[in-house]
């Protein structure tokens, strides 16, 4: 999939799209969804905001604007080829900022996956794709953005709810015992826990 490619989630109903833009996202690309409360039906732009993977939900009637300026800020970046130096320094900065501020620690990430993720809040940011350094800055004074970096820097997945072999095991292995062991006085406890969206 291509890193420029923008995602539009309209009216609709149902959560048609949800995992669709959840790999837009992980490759690097930006979502945007209609407001839901302007929308015919909507089931569909209110379940891609709960999947978190939504850059921005905006009315109709001013995307074709902000998808204009993230065409024009793609074709920067893919016209800049930015003086290793500047651009190392500004990497290295953005990352041990994130290490010392946040709870993550993306120090042994791949270089190329960095670059494009953080290609892309620069480009939600209107900051030139050469210019870390005054993101950086940005991000020095801005928790917000620090964070949302943090969470687009971190790849959901919800494999986890695909592997029929671990509830199969699940199933036959342990909560039949759960179920008969207990006496009837007893509460049957169970922990969930959320694995990505946590939603399923």
């Amino acid at each position: 999939m291509w890193p420029r490619t923008v995602c539009v989630v309209l009216s609709g109903t149902g959560a048609d799209g949800s995992l669709g833009i959840q790999a837009v996202k992980a490759a690097g690309g930006v979502v945007i969804a209609e407001l839901p409360e302007e929308a015919d039906f909507d089931g569909m732009p209110r379940s891609a905001i709960l999947t978190g993977a939504v850059d921005k939900v905006l009315p109709i009637k001013a995307m074709p604007e902000e998808i204009i300026a993230l065409a024009i800020q793609g074709r920067a970046a893919d016209a800049v080829v930015p003086e290793a130096p500047a651009a190392d320094a500004g990497l290295f900065g953005i990352v041990a900022l994130l290490r010392d501020v946040t709870v993550h620690d993306f120090t042994l990430y791949k270089t190329g996956t960095l670059e494009r993720r953080i290609s892309r809040r620069l480009a939600m940011a209107g900051i030139a794709p050469e210019d870390t350094l005054k993101y950086l800055a940005l991000l020095r004074n801005d928790r917000a953005e620090l964070d949302l970096l943090a969470k687009d820097l971190l790849i959901n997945v919800t494999s986890f709810f695909r592997d029929p072999a671990v509830f199969d095991f699940l199933a036959r292995e342990i909560i039949p015992d759960l179920v008969r062991k207990p006496p009837p006085d007893q509460a049957l406890r169970l922990w969930v826990a959320g694995c990505s969206t946590g939603s399923r």
